[in-house]
Formats: structure tokens, C-alpha cells, sequence
């Protein structure tokens, strides 16, 4: 029986052919473990801002239930602009503060403030065994428009909006609040006194960028979104 052997030029060959397929294969790699990493930074950054929300809504509800008729939002300190200062140092002990409803201290874990500038956190979310797998830098400020006013312009960066006062007209579409003649002005219960809208309702604009290691010029993944709270604790005539 006559035996066929493969000689040196076919070997190398073939072993040319599997080298070119491995190699298509292996640069796949890299690109699928960074698309894994980004997917799972975005959840992060998802669970971020729903964390980030509650303690906004948390320090406000807090205050406006500690007097819901002359508010000082001094405590929760939170700048009038976007803090553009980089952090520099971050607080050992995470974000605590006493809920006036049963007087309990609530603690945000995964939060902690920058030790010498106002609305600037950071958000570290850890795993099984207390390794970081996810860290954020938050900014925390107020908007443009001046909600401390009972007659906040219409033209303002952020309009805000009552969900449950309706338009006759269009009885799905919620009504903005302004002192302008094109929107809905806040009254107290007679009905005649202008209520400044912040005791109402107030907006704060949130920034997540990450990693918090890296320098703010460096974080190029960012997410801005906007945070309306309404005070539940004021009666007001529309």
C-alpha cells in the first residue's frame, strides 16, 4: 500500500493558513473585552445617577419637612454653578445625615464628599469582596434659573414643569412654572400670593464622569442629566 507523506512546503503552508486564522480570531479579543468593560461602565453609571437621585431627593424631602415654609438650603451645599474644581481629596467616612422624619442618621456608602469643595463626590461601587469595580466623580450644582423666585424667567436654561396641573386644551401636556403670562404662577392657598418655587419644586443638574482616578481632563466618559424634586409637604393653589 502506497504511503503519502506531506512534505516541508506543505506543512509550512498550512501552518501559514492556521497562524492567519488564529491571529483574525485573537484581535477580537481586545475588541470584545472592551466593548464587556464599557457595557458594564454603563450600567455602573446607571446605578450611579439612580444612587446619586436618591440622595438628592433624600436631602431635600429632609429639608422641606423640617419647614416646608421658610427652606435654607445652605446645609445641603450645593454651589449656584458647575464646580469646576478638580478634586483633590476625598473624605474618609461616606456621606451621613440625620432624617428629621424619625431622627435617624441615613448613610449613602457608596458616597463621599471632597474634603474642601462643595457638590463634589464621589460614587464607588465594590463587589464581593470590598474590591472597587467602578468609581465616578460627581458634580452636583444648581441650575441657571433662579427657583428661590416666585417669578422665575421663561427663558431660563431649565423651565420647570408640574406634572399633575394640566393645560384644558391639551389635558396630557404638564404646565411650566413661571411668572411669565405663557406659563403658571404659584400661589399660596388664597390663591393671590406668589410662593417663591422653591419651596415647591427644585432642579439640580448631576455630572458622572469616570474613572475618578484619572485627571478631569482625562475622564472622557460623561453622562449630565437633571433631577426635579417636588415638595410633597407644601399645598399650593395653581
Amino acid at each position: 500500500m502506497k504511503c503519502f507523506k506531506f512534505n516541508m512546503v506543505e506543512i509550512a503552508l498550512a501552518v501559514a493558513v492556521i497562524s492567519i486564522g488564529l491571529s483574525a480570531v485573537l484581535v477580537l479579543f481586545p475588541v470584545g473585552i472592551n466593548a464587556t468593560r464599557a457595557a458594564m461602565d454603563e450600567n455602573s453609571c446607571s446605578d450611579a445617577a439612580e444612587y446619586i437621585t436618591r440622595y438628592i431627593r433624600a436631602r431635600f424631602l429632609n429639608e422641606w419637612f423640617k419647614d416646608s415654609q421658610n427652606c435654607n438650603f445652605s446645609a445641603l451645599k450645593i454651589p449656584s454653578a458647575y464646580p469646576s474644581t478638580a478634586p483633590s481629596a476625598w473624605k474618609s467616612s461616606a456621606v451621613t445625615f440625620k432624617r428629621k422624619t424619625d431622627n435617624q442618621d441615613i448613610t449613602f456608602s457608596k458616597l463621599f464628599e471632597e474634603k474642601d469643595c462643595d457638590g463634589i463626590f464621589k460614587f464607588v461601587n465594590t463587589g464581593y469582596d470590598n474590591e472597587e469595580i467602578f468609581s465616578a466623580v460627581v458634580k452636583v450644582w444648581m441650575p441657571a434659573n433662579d427657583l428661590t423666585s416666585a417669578a422665575s424667567s421663561a427663558s431660563s436654561a431649565c423651565p420647570l414643569y408640574i406634572p399633575h396641573t394640566t393645560d384644558p386644551e391639551h389635558p396630557n401636556k404638564p404646565k411650566r412654572v413661571t411668572g411669565a403670562a405663557d406659563g403658571i404662577a404659584l400661589h399660596e392657598a388664597d390663591g393671590t400670593t406668589p410662593i417663591p418655587i422653591g419651596r415647591f419644586a427644585q432642579s439640580v443638574l448631576v455630572e458622572i464622569s469616570w474613572p475618578a482616578d484619572a485627571l478631569d481632563a482625562d475622564r472622557t466618559n460623561k453622562r449630565v442629566f437633571r433631577v426635579d424634586v417636588y415638595n410633597p409637604y407644601y399645598g399650593i393653589a395653581p
